[in-house]
């Protein structure tokens, strides 16, 4: 009789399509719970996260109405009655009313205007929030104004090449660098225009250390203030883009010559990677990798070294290209194979 129990048995039916089931136990868990704002909050989350807007609608109402000082509700059951009736007045107004509300928080005025996009312009508020509202993708030179970041992210969608796309979300982060999401997506675009240098500087707050997997966590503090070093929630990243920024990431790497740094993102995410198919495809681009590592290191003994004397302290072999047959001396790096 808790809720995680609940929301998650719900989960399940909405999944398999049993939408009355799943209501029938979310009533149930806002009758028997402790905590029943919380509770009737979580289960109208789920609903919405699975776009059932009509079933979540008698949940938002009586949170926005035990709370009328809370934009963040308004904007969600303006959006739920939007997706039933897209002229709905009440929910039209209770948007431009957020939007142009400065004691509202920005982030809930920005998403009372992204719902109001093609219908309603804020009566009062800020440019970025007009552009928002307007009908059509705002434009480029519109958009790059100061801390204009949800702007920037919408041009971006319509920018009709790579190196548009990346430069308005480079400026986007800079504004902006703990937007976890906003730099995934800046991410793809600077790959996407081949700026990988860019890319993986971006990448690096993200992924320390050459690992797309596990938190990331704020150096400790030597004053001795646990409060400071409050752990962060985990970046949330679905198994086939940590896949593909892998690849990225490592081909990035390669095209730098940093044929190193390359394995071991290949070595990290063998040993994270739980699909099948892409850890094969993981597994023989590690062995490839490795290989290169090892050619370059007995191309390294093999050239001459650069000094003022002629003679060489050992012999100059010619140097190994790629393609030639090799059997390495030792694994790259004597490291054992990451499984």
């Amino acid at each position: 009789m808790t809720a995680p129990n609940f929301l998650g048995l719900a989960a399940i039916d909405l999944d398999e399509g049993d939408v009355p089931a799943a209501v029938a136990l979310l009533k149930r868990l806002t009758l028997v719970s402790a905590n029943a704002y919380a509770d009737a909050d979580a289960a109208a989350s789920l609903l919405e996260s699975r776009h059932r807007y009509a079933e979540a609608i008698p949940l938002l109402q009586p949170l926005a109405e035990a709370s009328p000082w809370d934009a963040g509700l308004k904007v969600r059951l303006a959006v739920a009655m939007l997706a039933g009736n897209a002229q709905s007045q009440p929910a039209l107004q209770s948007l431009a009313a957020v939007a142009a509300d400065p004691k509202a928080k920005y982030a809930e005025r920005v998403a009372a205007a992204q719902a109001l996009h093609g219908q309603v312009v804020p009566a009062a508020g800020s440019a970025e929030l007009a552009l928002l509202a307007r009908s059509g993708c705002p434009g480029a030179d519109e958009a790059n104004q100061p801390y204009f970041v949800e702007a920037r992210r919408a041009a971006a969608v319509c920018a009709h090449n790579d190196k548009l796309r990346e430069h308005l979300l480079r400026s986007a982060v800079a504004a902006a660098p703990d937007h976890v999401e906003l730099r995934l997506q800046y991410l793809w675009a600077s790959f996407a225009a081949g700026q990988d240098a860019r890319a993986l500087v971006a990448a690096e707050p993200i992924l320390p250390n050459g690992s797309f997997y596990g938190e990331v966590y704020p150096q400790e503090d030597d004053s001795g203030n646990d409060d400071r070093n409050v752990r962060p929630q985990p970046i949330q990243m679905k198994p086939e883009d940590v896949s593909r920024l892998i690849w990225l990431a490592i081909h990035a790497r390669e095209k730098r010559h940093e044929t190193d740094q390359a394995l071991e993102l290949a070595r990290n995410g063998l040993r994270s990677e739980q699909d099948p198919e892409r850890r094969n495809a993981l597994r023989e681009e590690k062995k490839r990798l490795e290989l290169e590592t090892a050619r370059e290191r007995e191309n390294n003994a093999r050239a001459p070294k650069i000094h003022a004397e002629l003679d060489q302290a050992g012999v100059v072999h010619p140097r190994l290209l790629p393609g030639m047959p090799f059997t390495p001396k030792q694994a790259a790096n004597g490291e054992e194979d990451a499984e």
